[in-house]
């Protein structure tokens, strides 16, 4: 007995790679914040960022350690009100 549908790649189930650089307005999009609160959080040393030429970038893992610090000091808040 011949099959005559191939099985599935795991690639056509996995997401697409993260960008490991991204714009403010990436940053602004995927926080669901304005981009005067992402430039704000980089201008208050926040978010760190670094600018390539006239454009601002924010690296993925730094975005990623402010979004882990920012729950990690919500939960200490929740715990500490209980």
């Amino acid at each position: 007995m011949k099959q005559t549908d191939s099985p599935a790649r795991a690639s056509e189930f996995s997401s697409p790679p993260l960008k490991r650089f991204l714009t403010r307005a990436e940053v602004a999009n995927e926080l669901e914040i304005s981009l005067s609160t992402v430039e704000r959080l980089i201008n208050r040393g926040k978010l760190p960022a670094f600018k390539v030429g006239d454009h601002w970038r924010v690296q993925r893992r730094d975005l990623d350690a402010f979004i882990e610090a920012r729950l990690a000091e919500q939960r200490r808040q929740t715990g500490a009100a209980e």
